[in-house]
Formats: structure tokens, C-alpha cells, sequence
């Protein structure tokens, strides 16, 4: 049951499909990923346009939004990658 919730994860798709690749590695393209799809997705979706560019901010939160994403997923891979040993 836990591999199967294991593999619906991005991460777990990362895992299966990353051959060679470190976890803090599998982790920064799993933050890219969802970064993109936040601020081209999630972000017009809330009327903000594509990586909040209408809040009149410039690109600070987009950038914001990387490190939070980043941030995150590189610490899950991290710590994935312990449990996974």
C-alpha cells in the first residue's frame, strides 16, 4: 500500500524514472516542475497572470515562489532519500 502511494508522488515518479540521480537532485526538478506549474497555472488561474507579473511586483515573486518550491522539495528529497536507504 505505501509503495503504491509512494509512486502517485511526484517525487516517487522522479524516483522510478531518475535512474542515478541523487535525491536532493530528484528534489530540485520536482520543485522546478511545480514552479512552473504554480506560477503558469495556479497564478493566472487567480487572476495574478504568469508568475504574478500583474501584482506589479517585477519578478521578485516569482523568485520568491523558486526559493519557497526549492527550498521544500530539495529538503523532501533529502530526507526521502534517508528514509529510502
Amino acid at each position: 500500500m505505501q509503495k503504491a502511494q509512494q509512486h502517485r508522488t511526484l517525487l516517487g515518479f522522479l524516483t522510478a524514472k531518475g535512474v542515478g540521480l541523487e535525491s536532493r537532485h530528484k528534489g530540485f526538478i520536482a520543485g522546478v516542475l511545480g514552479w512552473l506549474a504554480m506560477d503558469l497555472i495556479f497564478f493566472p488561474l487567480l487572476g495574478l497572470g504568469p508568475f504574478a507579473m500583474q501584482l506589479g511586483l517585477g519578478l521578485r515573486p516569482a523568485l520568491f515562489s523558486l526559493g519557497m518550491m526549492l527550498t521544500y522539495s530539495v529538503v523532501m528529497g533529502a530526507v526521502y532519500g534517508m528514509i529510502d536507504v
